[in-house]
């Protein structure tokens, strides 16, 4: 009988492409316009590992999170 090879997904399920950072800035930004559940959802969509998304949305936000946020509220609309 094979044993099952138990694999972390947790590293590699963000979709290919997307810089993680942008994606958590945008759930930043998206929890200060629209609500934590809004911004749960884009980053579990995105494939963002469930710890990270906690640890992410639960506060303490980094000085260059923060800066990129206030900038983000403040550029006019396209």
């Amino acid at each position: 009988m094979e044993e099952a090879q138990i694999v972390d997904r947790r590293a590699t399920d963000a979709l290919p492409g997307r810089d993680e950072t942008e994606i958590v800035r945008q759930a930043l930004i998206l929890q200060h316009t629209s609500g934590t559940p809004c911004a749960v959802e884009y980053l579990m969509a995105r494939g963002i590992h469930g710890a990270t998304v906690r640890r992410v949305l639960s506060g303490g936000l980094r000085a260059d999170d923060q800066e990129a946020i206030l900038l983000s509220l403040r550029a006019p609309a396209q």
